[in-house]
Parts: C-alpha cells; sequence; structure tokens
C-alpha cells in the first residue's frame, strides 16, 4: 500500500486509517488521533478559497504532539 497523509497533521503512514472522506475525486485522511470534526474543518478549510485573513502556517512545524 502506498503512504497517505494525515490531511490535520501531515503524519504519514502505510497502513489504513478509519477516518476517510471523498470531496468530489479526491479522497482525503485523517490519522486515528483526532476526531472526525476536526477531519471534517480541515476538509472544509483546504477546500474553501483563501482569503483575506487566512494564516499560512510554516509546514515545518510539527504541532500534532499539542503544547
Amino acid at each position: 500500500m502506498a503512504v497517505q497523509f494525515c490531511i490535520v497533521c501531515g503524519r504519514g503512514s502505510d497502513r489504513s486509517w478509519n477516518n476517510s472522506l471523498t470531496v468530489g475525486v479526491t479522497s482525503y485522511v485523517a490519522c486515528d488521533f483526532h476526531s472526525f470534526a476536526e477531519f471534517q474543518t480541515a476538509v472544509a478549510n483546504l477546500t474553501k478559497p483563501s482569503g483575506p485573513g487566512d494564516l499560512n502556517q510554516d509546514p515545518a512545524v510539527d504541532e500534532s504532539q499539542g503544547a
């Protein structure tokens, strides 16, 4: 199986995760460390057009472990 990446935190894995959602022809996955609400929010934020007030986060910063 190919490596898949979590839409919420970017974690990668070669095993299947339970959280998956398809929007149009694109399928998104989230690792088991996130609630379905977090997953839906991440997908909604990814698929909406960008605009004023959006923040750009440095992808090198790993926030998956919390504060």
